[in-house]
């Protein structure tokens, strides 16, 4: 079975080749003089200048244990989450705010939720926080969020995270955000997938409607498996969407396949950290090649009736080519599903800084409401619909009628534009930079 699920994952990746314009060489810039990035993430991964004469600062990652085995490489992992930890309340913005918001609210949800299911960690009860709209305030939808970092690192309550769900229950949407165990810990594949899939049918059943499942990096990979799951517990009427940012999704790293993996490494991201987190996740190899464990090798069957999907990614992205191919092979599926690119913008930028770039994450949390708002309106619609209840819950799901009429919001035109303008000056910027280097 594990064979055939290989060969027919490469038969899909032949009938889906990457376009020409992703067929890349060698990158001709160093991260921090890419005039393609946004100036201010340019100038945050050129580091701190220094005059002459002075020390430059010491590097944080210099005592990073080195090994191969899982117990040096879990020791690295640690590592680089306590520097995570330290430095990312200097880029989550104003994250303390608590204005314009329901007090948040810490929850524990029952296990057996989650249905069981087999596997590791299956049943398991699950912490999670709830970001609400205050009192009184209509609430357009609920979003399941689940954190970054690999399933390996990080945590829903890092600063960026509580931002996050503090700006979406400002927009109106209530945010469920898990704190689903860690592959560091020990819990390997597929642990987080079910606190995910377990917080989602919670979410759905306690707020009364279908929710959307969203998720960047490791994150989105959990977005877009706990749809699968659900798929396979017939459980998908609970899930009206999902919302995937710069998914993590392919497991293997670095990979020929994808150039943007090579291309666009050391971008804040580096490909030693991915490989560390997927060698760690999927411990036992049979897993490597799951889609619930890495959704690109999901086949066009498997992808076959899922809700409908956004595919969020980062133009200097590491992960883009893998991100791309997966948003095509939905399309062949037959799925509703779109993709947006954030431009000038590396791994997660407009996720895990922004307080460097306000104005893109503000725009990506924008689009992210707009998409559960019509998901909402849809759902609503189909559940009051004559024969509805008799039809079955997957009736009251949604499907590719809801992408068909999706507005464009007014914060989603400024996203566009801007990355159009920012493209045309990345354009200017590399021809002159070609000419003064003839």
């Amino acid at each position: 079975a594990l064979k055939k699920r290989e060969k027919d994952s490469m038969d899909d990746a032949k009938a889906s080749p990457l376009p020409p314009a992703l067929q890349r060489g060698p990158n001709p810039f160093r991260p921090g003089d890419d005039p393609r990035l946004d100036p201010r993430l340019r100038k945050f991964l050129r580091g701190p200048e220094t005059r002459p004469g002075e020390e430059p600062p010491p590097d944080p990652f210099a005592g990073a244990p080195v090994g191969d085995s899982r117990e040096k490489t879990i020791e690295r992992l640690k590592f680089f989450d306590e520097i995570f930890a330290k430095g990312n309340a200097s880029l989550a913005g104003d994250w303390k705010n608590t204005e314009g918001i329901a007090e948040p609210e810490p929850v524990r949800i029952p296990g057996e939720l989650g249905g069981g299911g087999g596997g590791e960690g299956a049943g398991v009860a699950v912490d999670a926080t709830v970001y609400s709209p205050p009192k009184g305030q209509a609430i357009v939808g609920t979003i399941v969020f689940f954190h970054g970092g690999g399933m390996a690192v990080e945590s829903s309550h890092d600063p960026s995270r509580i931002r996050l769900g503090k700006e979406l229950a400002r927009l109106g949407v209530r945010a469920v955000l898990p704190e689903f165990r860690n592959s560091v810990n020990g819990h390997v594949f597929p642990a987080a997938l079910h606190d995910c899939y377990t917080t989602t049918i919670w979410a759905a059943k306690t707020f009364h409607a279908p929710v959307v499942v969203a998720g960047c990096s490791g994150g989105g990979n959990l977005s877009i498996a706990t749809c699968l799951l659900a798929k396979q517990k017939n459980t998908l009427h609970h899930i009206m969407g999902c919302f995937a940012l710069c998914p993590y999704i392919n497991g293997a790293y670095p990979c020929e396949r994808y150039p943007s993996i090579a291309y666009f490494a050391d971008y804040l991201c580096t490909v030693s950290f991915l490989a560390d987190c997927a060698r760690i996740y999927t411990a036992d190899e049979k897993d490597a090649a799951s889609p619930m464990a890495w959704p690109s090798h999901a086949t066009v069957e498997d992808l076959q009736g899922l809700p409908p999907m956004v595919i969020h990614a980062n133009e200097l992205d590491l992960l883009y080519d893998e991100d791309e191919e997966f948003y095509r092979k939905l399309l062949r599926a037959g799925n509703a599903a779109r993709m947006t690119v954030a431009g000038g913008t590396f791994h997660a930028a407009d996720m895990l800084c922004p307080g460097l770039v306000e104005d893109i994450a503000h725009a990506t949390r924008a689009s992210m409401v707009e998409f559960v708002r019509t998901l909402s309106k849809k759902a609503a619609a189909a559940a009051e619909a004559p024969g509805a209840a008799a039809a079955g819950p997957d009736a009251r799901n949604t499907n590719a009628a809801a992408m068909a009429t999706w507005p464009v919001s007014p914060d989603s035109l400024r996203l566009a534009t801007a990355a159009l303008v920012g493209a045309a000056a990345a354009t200017v910027a590399f021809s002159a930079f070609r000419r003064s280097s003839r």
